[in-house]
C-alpha cells in the first residue's frame, strides 16, 4: 500500500482528467468556438461511450443529429481555485 503513496497527486490528476474537469476545459467538439473560460460547465452524456464534455449547443445538435433525445445529460462544473 506505501508503495504507490508516492504518486498520489499524479492518480489524482489522472482521475480528474479522466472526468474531464481539469484547468483547460473546452468543449470536446472540434470545430466549437464556444469552449474556453476561467470557469466552464460542461455537459456529459450518461448514455454515449464518450467521455468528453461538450456546451450544450454542441451536445444538443449532436444527439439531435444522431437521433438520440432521450439521452440523459449529466452537468459538470469547473471553478478553478487559486
Amino acid at each position: 500500500m506505501a508503495g504507490w503513496t508516492p504518486y498520489i497527486d499524479q492518480y489524482v490528476d489522472e482521475l480528474l482528467r479522466l472526468e474531464g474537469l481539469t484547468a483547460q476545459m473546452e468543449c470536446g467538439q472540434i470545430d466549437c468556438t464556444n469552449s474556453v473560460g476561467s470557469s466552464f460547465e460542461g455537459l456529459c452524456c450518461l448514455d454515449c461511450q464518450d467521455p468528453r464534455l461538450f456546451c450544450p449547443g454542441c451536445i444538443v445538435n449532436s444527439h439531435t443529429n444522431a437521433g438520440l433525445p432521450f439521452h440523459r445529460i449529466q452537468v459538470k462544473n469547473y471553478i478553478p481555485t487559486l
